[in-house]
This record gives structure tokens, C-alpha cells and sequence, in this order.
């Protein structure tokens, strides 16, 4: 098309691929852009590189975002039941606490000596004159 436009009205291949450019969003103006084609005949084809590697990208993308939203599906099941999970734990610690300062309290009941010390003020702040 822009070899049949006549040569008095004709613009720079510049201006052209310029102008061709342009016609796209600004990101994919970008891409375009830096592939530094020579001709506007390389550009459209860049162009239709630039795309198909853009469509790629988006799939890519929705593909990860599928598997992303399965695992959180996923874990979201398992975080539902930890704090359940966390209560037992702390539950279970707390007896097996419970059950070492009887079985120390037990020990102690069975070796204690007896108490042969009797103490003649048995209230340290306690006067034996009053």
C-alpha cells in the first residue's frame, strides 16, 4: 500500500513507521519501537511477532493464576482447621504440664524426710514479746 502512494504526497518511512506505531496502545508502541525495524514491511511483521509473544505472556498468566487460586483453595481448606489444630496443641501441652507437676509432687510426698526443724517464731515479722 505505501509503494502505490505518489511520490509528491508521499511521507518519510519515518514518519511512517512513526505514524504506524502510534496506532497501537502505548505498551505495545513500546515493544514495537525497540525493535528498531528499518523498513515499514519489517515493522507489521515485528508487529505480529509482538503480538503473538503478548498473547503467549497472557496465557502464561492465566495459566499461573489458575494454578494460584487452586493452591489458595487448597490451603484455605488446611487454614480452617488450624486453629482447631493450635488449640489441641496448647490443650495437650498444658495437661502433659499439669501431669509432670503431679508425678513431681508425688516424687516429693514420697521422699520427703520429716520435719524435725520447728521454727519458735513461726511469723518472722511477729514479736515474741507482743
Amino acid at each position: 500500500m505505501y509503494s502505490k502512494i505518489p511520490a509528491e504526497v508521499k511521507p518519510t518511512p519515518t514518519s511512517v513507521k512513526l505514524a504506524y506505531a502510534n496506532a497501537f496502545d502505548s505498551d505495545f508502541y513500546l515493544l514495537l519501537r525497540e525493535r528498531r525495524c528499518a523498513t515499514l514491511a519489517d515493522m507489521q511483521d515485528a508487529a505480529l511477532e509482538v503480538e503473538s509473544n503478548i498473547m503467549a505472556t497472557e496465557k502464561l498468566r492465566s495459566h499461573a493464576d489458575i494454578r494460584r487460586q487452586r493452591s489458595e483453595a487448597s490451603s484455605s481448606s488446611a487454614s480452617s482447621s488450624e486453629p482447631k489444630l493450635d488449640k489441641m496443641t496448647r490443650m495437650i501441652e498444658s495437661l502433659a504440664a499439669d501431669i509432670a507437676k503431679l508425678k513431681v509432687e508425688q516424687n516429693l510426698g514420697k521422699t520427703k524426710l520429716p520435719n524435725t526443724f520447728t521454727p519458735r517464731n513461726p511469723n518472722p515479722f511477729k514479736r515474741e514479746n507482743e
